[in-house]
């Protein structure tokens, strides 16, 4: 907890507010949060084969051998 304290100190001398920081911290945390989100769904999928597609495999109808 001591580092993150020593890190608040130095980025508000830098010219960044304490609502700055929580604005960015806020911000980190929902992007990492939603990150982390969706590697757990995609990884946690029993049967992927069913769901998730790779380009090649979909037929998009645009040429005459499909």
């Amino acid at each position: 907890m001591g580092d993150v304290i020593v890190i608040a100190t130095v980025l508000m001398q830098e010219g960044l507010t304490t609502g700055g920081i929580a604005m960015m911290v806020g911000c980190m945390g929902f992007v990492l949060g939603l990150c982390l989100f969706c590697v757990v769904r995609l990884l946690r999928d029993t049967n992927p084969a069913e769901h998730h597609h790779v380009p090649l495999d979909i037929d998009t109808h645009d040429t005459d051998d499909s």
